[in-house]
Order: C-alpha cells, then sequence, then structure tokens
C-alpha cells in the first residue's frame, strides 16, 4: 500500500441513463485529467454517480511529503466534461455521498471537516468539524443522519443540517466506511483491531476483536450477516449477535470491502494479489490471482461478472465463474474502488490523477445484496433489506397505474383490513383525468369501478363519481382532506367512499364499453377504527415495457418492515393464462432505486421470506420459480414498486406489498 497522509414521485417515473452504446464491453470511453503531469497528486476517492449520470470524486493535490497540499472535489458530466468542482484546504479521499434528498453531496475531508455540497453547483451549504482528520467515505442512515468516521477514532452521527447528534469512540483511526443495516444498526472498524456495532442512539451493540486493522467498511447481507476483512489477513463473517459465522484465511492483508452478487457469491480482493469469489457458506468458489496487490472494492454487475483495479495499472474483469473478460490499462495505480451505473459504464480513479469511463454493456447487479462499495453508485452505505423490531408505521395509501385491459389483464387491485371495527376507504378508478389534467392520452376515456367483499360479492360499484350528489360530496371532500389529486369534473372518472371491516377485498377497474388504456386505480386510507389498518395492498395486471410496466406506489407515515412480491410464474396454479414468466421488483424511493430483486429463491433470506409469507397468509412461491420478493425495511415516505420483465418481456403480472408486524 501507498503511504498516504495521516496528518491534521409516485406516479411518475424518470427512467435515466445514457443507453447502451453499441460498443464492445471494456472498451475506454474517455479519460478526465484533473492535474498536469507534473503535480503531485492522486484520485484514491470512488466515485459516486448521481440519477443524472454526473459523476462525482475527490482528489488529492500534492504529494505526502509536500509542505503544502490541497484538495478538489468534481463533478463531471456523462461525456467526461466538468459540470463543477469545489476546492478544499486538504486531500480528499473519501467517496463523496449523495444525499436521499437529491440536493446535496456530502464529503470528508483530511482537514477534519465534513462539507454538504450543493450537487448542483458545488457551493459549501455548511461543514461539520471533527476536529480531526477524514480519510473515510460517510454513510447515510434510513432517517437522512450521517455517519462521519473520524482520524482520532470517534464516530459522528450528525444530521443533515450538521447538527451533532451523538459520537462514539472507538481507540484509533477509523479508516473504514461505516455502514448501516435496515434496523439502524451501524457497522464499521477500526485500527484498533476491533470491529462495532453501534445502536442507532449511539450505544455500543457489540464488539468483535480480530488480529489486526479493520480498514475495509463491511457489506450487510440481507440475511443480516455482516461482512468484513482485516489486515489480520482473514475475512470474518458475523451474525447479528457478533457472533462467528464463518472466516477464511487469505494470503495477506484484507484492506478492501466484500461486495455480493444477487446468488449471494461474495467477491473480495487482498494485497496478495488473489481475487476470491467466496460462496454464503464461506467456502471458496474461485481465484484469480492478478500479480498485484488489490486494494480497491469490486463491483460485480447484473451477469455476476466482477470488475477491480489492481496496483498492475490494469482494470480486470471476471464472469460470474471466473473466467477473464478483458482489461482496461490506467497510468498508475488502482485504489479508487469502480462504480457501475444504471447504463452499464464504469468509473474508476487511479494515482496518475485521471478518471477513467470504461463502456459496460451490463449494468450494476442491483438485486445483489451489496453490489458495489457502499451498495450503491450513490454510496448511501445502507442496507434497507431486513426487518426491525422498530417498524411501527401505517400504510396510508395505493396507487397503481398500468394498462386495464380484460379478462385476466383486468387491473385487479386489492387490499386488507385488519382489527376490529371499520376503516373507511376512498377508492378511484381515473382514466379521463390522465389525459387531461397531465396529458396522458393513451388513458381511458371512461372508467368503471367495482368494489368486492371478501366472500366475492359485489358491494359497490361506480361508473362516473359526480353523477350523484352524496357520493360526489364524499368523493371530492376525502380526497381534498388526504391530499388526492382532483377529479375533473364530467369527465368520466370512477370513484367511491365506503367502510370495511377486517378481511380482503378487491377493486377492478375496467373501460365501459370494452376500452381498454391506462388507468389508475387508487385507495386512500381515510380513517376509522383505531384498531384497525391497511395490511396490505396488491395489483394485478399486464406488464408491459418501458411507460406500461406495472407501478405500484404506496405511502407509509413511519417505519415500516414489508414484505414486496412480484409473483408470475406462480399465478399459472391459479390458471392465470399469459402470466410473466420472470419478473423482477424495484423499490423506488424520493432518490431513485432504493432495492431491487430478481428471483427470490437465491436470496440471503429466502428462508425468511417463505416463512413471513406464511405469517401473513400469502399464498407460498415455488421454491424453484423464478417470482422476486423482499423484506424491507423503510423510512416514512412516498415509494414505488416497480415490477417489469428482467429480460424485457411482458405478461400478467401481481404486486403485493405486505405490512410485517413488529
Amino acid at each position: 500500500m501507498k503511504v498516504r497522509k495521516v496528518g491534521a414521485m409516485v406516479l411518475s417515473l424518470i427512467w435515466g441513463g445514457l443507453g447502451l452504446q453499441a460498443q464492445t464491453d471494456g472498451t475506454l470511453l474517455w479519460s478526465y485529467t484533473t492535474l498536469s503531469s507534473a503535480a503531485g497528486g492522486a484520485i484514491l476517492s470512488a466515485p459516486a454517480v448521481d440519477g443524472e449520470g454526473t459523476v462525482y470524486f475527490g482528489l488529492e493535490i500534492g504529494s505526502s511529503s509536500a509542505l503544502v497540499t490541497g484538495g478538489r472535489v468534481l463533478a463531471l458530466r456523462p461525456d467526461g466534461s466538468v459540470k463543477w468542482q469545489t476546492n478544499l484546504p486538504d486531500w480528499v479521499d473519501a467517496s463523496p455521498l449523495v444525499g436521499r434528498d437529491g440536493e446535496t453531496l456530502y464529503v470528508g475531508c483530511w482537514d477534519g471537516e465534513f462539507y454538504a455540497l450543493d450537487r448542483a453547483t458545488g457551493a459549501v451549504k455548511w461543514s461539520y468539524d471533527t476536529e480531526a482528520f477524514i480519510g473515510a467515505t460517510a454513510a447515510q442512515g434510513p432517517d437522512g443522519t450521517l455517519y462521519v468516521p473520524g482520524g482520532d477514532g470517534l464516530l459522528h452521527a450528525i444530521s443533515e443540517t450538521g447538527a451533532v447528534q451523538w459520537v462514539f469512540p472507538a481507540t484509533d483511526w477509523i479508516q473504514a466506511a461505516p455502514t448501516v443495516a435496515a434496523d439502524g444498526v451501524v457497522y464499521f472498524g477500526s485500527w484498533d483491531d476491533s470491529f462495532y456495532a453501534v445502536n442507532p442512539d449511539g450505544s455500543l451493540l457489540w464488539q468483535a476483536v480480530t488480529g489486526g486493522d479493520v480498514v475495509g467498511a463491511a457489506a450487510v447481507a440481507a440475511d443480516g450477516t455482516v461482512i468484513f476483512g482485516s489486515r489480520d489477513r482473514y475475512v470474518y463473517a458475523l451474525n447479528l449477535d457478533g457472533s462467528a459465522k464463518w472466516s477464511l484465511e487469505t494470503g495477506d492483508s484484507v484492506e478492501a470491502s466484500p461486495v455480493i452478487g444477487a446468488d449471494g457469491t461474495i467477491f473480495i480482493g487482498s494485497s496478495d494479489g488473489v481475487m476470491r469469489a467466496i460462496r454464503p457458506d464461506g467456502s471458496v468458489k474461485w481465484t484469480r490471482d492478478v500479480g498485484a496487490e488489490i486494494y480497491a472494492t469490486a463491483a460485480v454487475r447484473a451477469d455476476g461478472s466482477v470488475v477491480v483495479g489492481a496496483s498492475d495499472y490494469q482494470v480486470h474483469a471476471w464472469s460470474a465463474d471466473g473466467t477473464p473478460l478483458w482489461t482496461v490499462e490506467a497510468g498508475d495505480w488502482l485504489d479508487s474502488s469502480p462504480v457501475v451505473t444504471a447504463d452499464g459504464r464504469i468509473y474508476v480513479g487511479s494515482y496518475d490523477k485521471k478518471l477513467y469511463a470504461i463502456h459496460g454493456t451490463v449494468g450494476p447487479a442491483l438485486s445483489g445484496d451489496w453490489p458495489q462499495f457502499q451498495r450503491t453508485a450513490q454510496r448511501g452505505g445502507w442496507q434497507p433489506r431486513g426487518s426491525t423490531t422498530e417498524a411501527t408505521g401505517r400504510l396510508q395509501n395505493l396507487s397503481v397505474r398500468t394498462n386495464a385491459g380484460s379478462g385476466a389483464q383486468t387491473l385487479v387491485a386489492g387490499f386488507v383490513v385488519a382489527g376490529e371495527g371499520q376503516r373507511s376507504i376512498l377508492l378511484r378508478g381515473v382514466g379521463p383525468t390522465l389525459a387531461q389534467s397531465y396529458g396522458l392520452t393513451t388513458a381511458l376515456s371512461d372508467t368503471q369501478l367495482k368494489v368486492y367483499d371478501p366472500s366475492g360479492a359485489q358491494v359497490a360499484v361506480n361508473d362516473d363519481w359526480d353523477t350523484e350528489s352524496a357520493n360526489e360530496t364524499a368523493v371530492a371532500d376525502t380526497a381534498a382532506e388526504l391530499g388526492a389529486f382532483p377529479l375533473v369534473a364530467g369527465a368520466g372518472d370512477a370513484a367511491v367512499v365506503a367502510s370495511f371491516g377486517a378481511g380482503s377485498n378487491s377493486v377492478h377497474v375496467t373501460g365501459v364499453d370494452g376500452e381498454t388504456g391506462l388507468a389508475l386505480v387508487e385507495a386512500y386510507d381515510a380513517g376509522g377504527d383505531a384498531d384497525t389498518r391497511l395490511v396490505n395492498v396488491s395489483a394485478r395486471s399486464q406488464v408491459g415495457m418501458g411507460a406500461d410496466v406495472l407501478i405500484a406506489g404506496f405511502v407509509i407515515d413511519e417505519t415500516m418492515t414489508l414484505l414486496v412480491r412480484g409473483v408470475g410464474p406462480a399465478l399459472t396454479g391459479f390458471q392465470v393464462a399469459g402470466a410473466i414468466t420472470d419478473p423482477l421488483v424495484e423499490i423506488h424511493g424520493a432518490a431513485g432505486v432504493v432495492a431491487q430483486v430478481d428471483d427470490w429463491a437465491v436470496a440471503s433470506d429466502a428462508a425468511l421470506i417463505a416463512a413471513e409469507a406464511a405469517t401473513v397468509g400469502a399464498f407460498a412461491l415455488p421454491a424453484n420459480g423464478r417470482d422476486a420478493a423482499m423484506i424491507i425495511t423503510l423510512p416514512a415516505g412516498v415509494y414505488s414498486a416497480v415490477v417489469k420483465g428482467a429480460n424485457g418481456e411482458t405478461g400478467v403480472g401481481l404486486v403485493e406489498v405486505y405490512v410485517l408486524a413488529p
């Protein structure tokens, strides 16, 4: 390792990206030179990329022996041109973190300050002084809290406005980026040979001692397994309580962080020059020796291939089975961890002061538990997959937008009420207003809504919501109270307000006179008895491509643990014709994709998914099927569950959102 300085949204999803180009995988697109060849400096920072494709990274200016050094944060457009650059007083080795507010970029500096920058301009919004130095990347928890590692061994928890919440002391430099699990527990290692689990309130949960410094960030699997490396030459996997699950000896120190692919394979390099693919049980799947130190964290792609840079000046790519795919040559060491973007592009920095853009034909393994450094291209370090006993929120709203057909392709939304008493629900089948107010020209021109109770009996029907004065008043007043967008009077949308007791109900939305087209079905919780609540919402319809994917939006008021499923193959057991054969499901939040899963049976928490499905009364998914499912914990907010074909196929699909009991 080279010497380093140790001094001083629900209804409109944006499908971004540049699009895959007709080029060979592993082709160098461009390189951006940050400093002249005569100037000292390097890029150790792992690039981060936002939803618009802008790439952010930090820069060292000056060598370790220079009397005066500086740093810089740069923002480059996808074509390599500079969007902005911000000079800072000292080196920036940490990766920038794209905040979930969509407006802020966070990054630490060797001057000891943690900076909040305006993402659009690079201007400093505020800074927080750790009174030490910062060489590691921060993490952001589900509630927005930022966890900042300090060179004096302190982990600082600060708010999105820079206010300190608590400080936890290790006993030496924290070079490892912290990571945050679904239950809010913060994991990090230190130069004091220890690995820490800290509760969200800053108290110690447990501490594990290794035989060397822990300088790489941990990866958190969906089943809660925590994996990290140490300079004692071992890779460790620990259980939720800190007990050992397994350990694997390597040939030299392990400073890189592990990444986890969609099938649970763990990839990690070490300074012995070997990239290892490790099975979830800790056994070695394959190894590849590059003959040079590997300090960078790899990135695993959607096809299981893995990309990493090394001290041999090369970016290496191997297939899922370890077959070499390609190399791209840089001008010096590559300690910077590569980022893989949604369109397949790879960005990586080097000691030669250049940022390299490499064309890729495969995107990141979003279905993996932890596919790249700090899990996502935004480098947030938060694992939302998993559960917590602190999940006490409620589902407030379901919105499903898709094509409404007939027969098996009828738009069907379901909702389940639990508890004693009654719950008032506003149900809407919207088509004409989508066209007249939002310009969706393929929307239905006249919708009809039918509601069925648990016995299958029809309990409500509506064609035009405003033709009956009592219904018009109830629908308009309830919509206004809940913040729903207004329906155009006389347009032909359908809506009712009704009360429901415990049980499963369904809403069918069709076009009048057999018309097909885009429609929106909504279910709003309008209040009721305190002991009742919505515990499940679902929708079945045709899953298309592009704008015609199945989108289920939902709103939650506090932290919730949910079981989300995208079902296709299992529908054939219910005699549903034309079911999609390989669905995947994505959870979108305000800042983009939060999580994605493809085949549920290969997930690290597959056993828990099956058990929780049985607990909430969901039908069982075939163990060898290709349906998608995940357990995920989300803070209050507005989200979308998107179901689409894994390979662009179409067919009938079902999206389900179940509330899991704390």
